[in-house]
């Protein structure tokens, strides 16, 4: 083969000449009087007056060729000469980039929301409202299989009745309705609803209505294939995606894809139509998923899930699939506008709320501040969504510990000591004797892999009540301290939640509970000597949680103190998963590390005088 005559083949054809060099007077090139694009993954575009992209390799960009030589040249194209335009296309978009949303993009003023009309108009959303317009530039893509995204007035109360169709708890509906929120919100990473429940809950008919609320396609849901290339290409083409049944636990690297198409972070895959050619994916989809049981329990995959678990509906309440199909219908159009007109507040709300949630903001944060700005913006009390996902989040945690073979252990070891203190391995050692047959067959096989899984596992440790650290004294010593009983109790609910003014903070608001729901810590100071093991150092039994020694371990280490003093909080720190903010009091023995550490800092101040 000649390159050089494959070339005057294809420029030949795309300006309408046949290879032999005789006119075809086509000229369908001459009628494409547009611009070519591409995004940054390489998929080329083109784009008219109406500012609608049609994707080059896809149908729409072919039905137009089509239509264009038939309607104003009398004939049609054949198969050739279109894939040999498309060619010469792709080229000419390759020279300019333009990045596109899928269903939503961000514009200089706020956001933009695609509902897929006709006439190319989208929603351009601010601070002071929306409205129905052309855009000026295309800011969104669209591929085959979206559906147009009907619109109508809603309140409220109709998107109440669209999450009421399941059985969820009061905190599952705040949750639902904060994710239905931050899906219309660009440019940020959202959180993979992970809907779970026992056979007739209603799984499917869930996931697909929230799929549809914000992305309706001709497919609201697809399985789960584990396949990079394909996990790629859904997502480029689509706004959000929907996994159905997926009841078995997914391998390492696709829960690591899916936790990178939800944050934006990069990977690379092979390009498109090539087999070749690679590309570095940046994307934030919003996902969701259902099974009966948790499909991912990898760290990074359970801190970006929220997880949403559906009863089974009662007789008396359970639903026909018909029926909840022709309720969802009459509501979801209503919840989309609902959702539409609520978003300009949210847009003011947001600083406020940021401002707030400072210095105890979870994963996610972006995730949280919004959906949180939502939920105010929808009426509902503040800190609702805040305080549900945080204990959804415990108690994710809490539930994964006890099906986690590795933090069975831990607690197992840290049931009767404050520190435990030795290498990996003898920690390897020790586990595996604390540990059933059973058990020991899901250990991992070495202490190489104990550490790394440790390592992963340190946050979930963190908020079980353990510290896990690897101590600067050359020899790698591994240190793991009790920091409380790591049974938190959590009881919030709507109607529990008020907001107060904080004397110390005008402008931001409190969390308040009833008395007798609040949130309860209790130091564990057992006087109980600690298990000898390892290079185990008894002096590190000392308790500093709650920022002083407790009078009872003071005594099993010998050391004399002084009572306990109040300090004044000049500048905000974080102390055993506490945020002390300026101009709190706290009560420390003078003597302990903690306070002079605190004290060299210059974070506290003896309250009445200086520092002694």
């Amino acid at each position: 083969m000649n390159p050089d005559k494959d070339i005057q083949k294809i420029n030949k054809q795309v300006k309408g000449k046949k290879a032999t060099g005789k006119d075809n007077k086509s000229q369908l090139l001459n009628h494409l009087t547009g611009q070519f694009f591409s995004n940054p993954q390489g998929m080329g575009f083109y784009v008219e007056d109406d500012n609608i992209p049609l994707e080059i390799e896809g149908r729409n960009f072919e039905g137009l060729l089509t239509e264009r030589k038939y309607s104003r040249l009398g004939e049609l194209p054949n198969g050739e000469e279109i894939a040999n335009i498309k060619r010469y296309a792709r080229y000419l978009a390759s020279k300019s980039i333009r990045d596109l949303g899928v269903r939503v993009a961000k514009h200089e003023a706020g956001f933009i929301y695609d509902p897929i009309r006709p006439d190319g108009k989208v929603y351009f959303i601010t601070d002071s409202g929306f409205s129905l317009k052309l855009p000026d530039q295309p800011y969104t893509a669209r591929y085959a299989g979206m559906l147009e995204a009907p619109i109508k007035d809603g309140k409220l109360e109709d998107h109440q009745a669209l999450v009421n169709l399941w059985n969820l708890t009061e905190n599952g509906k705040i949750l639902s309705m904060g994710l239905d929120f931050s899906r219309f919100i660009p440019g940020i990473p959202h959180a993979m609803e992970v809907v779970t429940g026992g056979h007739g809950a209603g799984k499917t008919s869930c996931t697909e209505t929230k799929r549809e609320l914000f992305d309706p396609s001709g497919a609201n849901s697809q399985s789960l294939k584990h396949d990079e290339r394909d996990l790629s290409i859904s997502a480029m083409h689509q706004g959000m995606l929907a996994f159905d049944n997926v009841n078995t636990i997914m391998p390492d690297y696709i829960s690591d894809i899916i936790c990178r198409l939800t944050t934006g972070q990069g990977f690379r895959t092979r390009e498109l139509y090539t087999n070749m050619g690679e590309v570095i994916l940046k994307l934030k989809r919003p996902i969701i998923m259902n099974g009966i049981n948790r499909p991912g329990y990898k760290p990074d995959f359970m801190d970006r899930e929220c997880p949403i678990e559906l009863g089974v509906m009662s007789e008396v309440a359970r639903l026909t699939d018909a029926e909840i199909r022709s309720k969802a219908d009459m509501l979801i159009p209503k919840v989309r506008g609902f959702i539409l007109s609520v978003i300009p507040k949210a847009i003011k709300l947001y600083p406020e709320v940021e401002s707030e949630h400072k210095g105890r903001l979870p994963r996610m944060a972006d995730f949280v501040i919004w959906a949180e700005c939502g939920i105010r913006a929808m009426g509902l009390p503040a800190m609702s969504f805040f305080n549900a996902y945080t204990e959804a989040k415990h108690n994710e945690i809490v539930d994964v510990a006890k099906d986690t073979t590795i933090l069975q252990g831990i607690r197992t070891l840290m049931a009767d000591r404050d520190v435990w203190r030795g290498t990996t391995s003898e920690l390897f050692d020790i586990l595996y004797e604390l540990m059933s047959e059973p058990q020991r067959k899901h250990m991992p096989k070495d202490e190489r892999r104990l550490g790394r899984n440790l390592r992963e596992l340190s946050p979930t440790l963190l908020e079980l009540g353990f510290l896990y650290e690897t101590l600067s004294d050359g020899n790698r010593t591994k240190r793991i301290t009790k920091l409380d009983s790591g049974e938190k109790s959590y009881e919030v609910n709507v109607s529990n939640v008020s907001t107060q003014a904080d004397p110390r903070e005008s402008g931001t608001g409190k969390l308040t509970l009833d008395p007798d729901i609040k949130k309860s810590k209790k130091a564990n100071v057992s006087g109980s000597k600690p298990r000898e093991s390892g290079s185990q150092n008894k002096t590190d039994s000392t308790d500093i949680r709650n920022g002083n020694f407790s009078p009872e371990k003071q005594k099993n280490t010998g050391k004399n103190s002084s009572p306990n003093r109040s300090y004044i909080v000049l500048k905000q720190f974080y102390f055993n998963m506490t945020v002390y903010k300026a101009g709190d009091i706290v009560e420390y023995y003078p003597e302990s590390p903690k306070t002079k550490e605190l004290i060299a800092q210059c974070k506290i101040k003896l309250k009445g005088g200086d520092p002694q």
